[in-house]
C-alpha cells in the first residue's frame, strides 16, 4: 500500500472518500502513508475530490461501453440487477504505462468482476458475450495480428491467387494464422451481438452451444465473426505447422477425398486463416 493505492481508492470508493475527511488517520494506517502524503491528500477540497471521482468514473464507464456495446446494453435491460457504481467503486483502477494498457485491464477486471456476479443476479448468458466481447477486444488490438494481417493483405494485392483452389496446399504444412482464435460459448453470443435478443429477456435465453471464429482483417479494428461448425473448429486447432492439408482432411474426415472437407479447407486457406507453409512430398 502507499500513497497511488490511497489516492486511487478515495478516487473509486465513496467509503474511502468520507473516511479521509473524516477519520484521516485511519484513512493513513490502512494506506501505511507518511504525515506529507496523508497532508497531499487532505489539500484537495472534499468538493474537488468529488468532482475529479465522478469524472474518472464517467471516463472508466465510456471505456468499458466501448469494449462491451452488446454487454452494456443487455445490463441495462429490464430484470437484470446491474449498478455501474457498485463496478466501479469495487474495482479501483490501476495506473498503466499507456492508454491502450489501461483500457485492456479495464476489460479485464470488467469481466473478471461479472464472473463473480452471477449468483448475484447477472445472467451467466451475459457474462458468455463479455468473454467474447473481451476476445474480440484482444484479437482487435493484438499488434502481432494486425502485422500479420497487413502482411497477408498485401501479398493477395501484390499476386494473383486462385481462392477457389490454393495451389499445393494438400501437401504443405498448414499454420493457424496469428489473425485468428476460435472459441465455444454455451450461449449463441453471435445471435446476442447481431440484436437478437433484444426483445427477448435476458433470463429467458435458452443457452446453444456456438463455436466462432475471429479474424482480424487489416485495416479493420474489430474481427470479423463467423459462426462455425465442430469439423471446421478441428481443422483449425489441427493447423499447429505439423501437418499437411491432407492429413488434417484424414483426421476429421474418415474419407481422404472427402470433397466438402477439402473445399472447407480450402476455403479456409483461401481467406488467410489456415497459412501454408513447405510441402511435403
Amino acid at each position: 500500500m502507499g500513497f497511488i493505492e490511497a489516492f486511487a481508492y478515495v478516487l473509486s470508493c465513496e467509503e474511502q472518500r468520507r473516511a479521509l475527511y473524516s477519520d484521516p488517520h485511519r484513512v493513513q494506517a490502512h494506506f501505511a502513508l507518511t504525515e506529507a502524503e496523508l497532508e497531499t491528500l487532505l489539500s484537495a477540497s472534499a468538493v474537488n475530490v468529488d468532482i475529479t471521482a465522478e469524472l474518472i468514473r464517467d471516463k472508466r464507464w465510456r471505456l468499458v461501453t466501448y469494449v462491451f456495446p452488446t454487454v452494456t446494453r443487455l445490463l441495462a435491460a429490464e430484470g437484470v440487477n446491474f449498478n455501474s457504481k457498485k463496478y466501479l467503486s469495487e474495482v479501483v483502477p490501476t495506473v498503466q504505462k499507456s492508454d491502450a494498457a489501461g483500457l485492456m485491464t479495464e476489460a479485464t477486471a470488467f469481466v473478471e468482476w461479472l464472473t463473480l456476479h452471477p449468483p448475484n443476479g447477472i445472467p451467466a448468458a451475459i457474462v458468455d458475450v463479455a468473454d467474447h466481447e473481451l476476445a474480440c477486444f484482444r484479437l482487435g488490438a493484438n499488434p502481432r495480428a494486425a502485422v500479420a494481417a497487413r502482411e497477408w493483405r498485401e501479398n493477395q494485392e501484390r499476386e494473383s491467387v486462385d481462392r477457389k483452389r490454393p495451389l499445393g496446399f494438400e501437401k504443405s504444412l498448414l499454420t493457424a494464422s496469428l489473425t485468428v482464435r476460435t472459441d465455444t460459448y454455451r450461449w449463441d453470443v453471435v445471435e446476442a451481438c447481431q440484436g437478437g435478443w433484444a426483445d427477448i429477456g435476458v433470463q429467458s435465453i435458452e443457452p446453444r452451444a456456438t463455436s466462432i471464429l475471429l479474424q482480424k482483417v487489416w485495416p479493420d479494428v474489430r474481427p470479423v465473426i463467423s459462426r462455425i461448425g465442430a469439423v471446421t473448429r478441428s481443422m483449425i486447432e489441427r493447423s499447429d505447422g505439423t501437418c499437411t492439408g491432407r492429413e488434417i482432411v484424414r483426421s476429421v474426415s474418415t474419407h481422404a477425398s472427402d470433397e466438402r472437407i477439402l473445399e472447407t479447407l480450402r476455403a479456409l486457406v483461401a481467406r488467410g486463416v489456415l497459412i501454408p507453409s513447405r510441402v511435403l512430398e
